[in-house]
């Protein structure tokens, strides 16, 4: 993995963008390749900009071209960084309106089993300063998909109600749930409790 650094002058004063180089995996319909990716990195977390990569990312194919891949055009993207494997999975926009041409984006797979699988979209939001500047800032939004349907938005102010319907077919997870003893936090585990655990849907 190669680390980079790009220097960028912006509103007169120097931002620092770093970013690497990392070796993974693209998965179209038919085929697999492997390539190695141009992640960006955040400056102080060293984490991988995941917000960056949500609807293009830019890879390095075999032969060392450069190319720029849209979400539409894959079903996968995954690459290791720091011992955590990241699967970027293509699907439609989860709010989109149009539904016979809905725009595809990258969501973070954080937990796969049957029936449920647990995504992160990475949602943009602007707004307005008041000085004539807009702010762009990308909110974490969760969406669950039960047996490969559509996409079910498990985030907000109605969590309890809205994973219920998803689980509550499931006494051990309902129970945990309405007692509070699982919160919003513990989305995660709820999922792969569920998947292990309860039979049903």
């Amino acid at each position: 993995m190669r680390i980079l650094f790009t220097v960028v002058l912006l509103a007169g004063s120097f931002v620092f963008v770093s970013g690497a180089e990392i070796k993974g995996k693209i998965y179209f319909d038919r085929d697999t390749a492997t390539v190695t990716f141009k992640v960006p990195l955040s400056l102080f977390g060293r984490e991988p900009v995941l917000h960056n990569l949500r609807s293009k990312i830019v890879y390095f194919n075999a032969k060392g071209q450069r190319k720029v891949l849209r979400a539409k055009d894959a079903r996968e993207i995954n690459f290791t960084y720091e011992n955590e494997t990241i699967r970027m999975v293509s699907k439609p926009h989860p709010n989109s309106l149009n539904k016979k041409r809905p725009r595809y984006y990258f969501l973070k797979l954080e937990e796969e089993g049957s029936p449920l699988n647990l995504y992160i979209f990475y949602d943009e939001t602007t707004s307005d300063d008041g000085m004539n500047s807009v702010h762009t800032d990308y909110v974490e939004r969760y969406f669950i998909e039960k047996n490969k349907k559509e996409l079910i938005p498990v985030s907000g102010l109605s969590f309890r109600k809205k994973i219920l319907e998803i689980v509550g077919d499931c006494p051990e997870v309902a129970r945990k749930i309405e007692s509070r003893e699982w919160r919003k936090r513990d989305l995660k585990e709820i999922v792969a409790f569920y998947n292990r655990s309860c039979k049903s849907g």
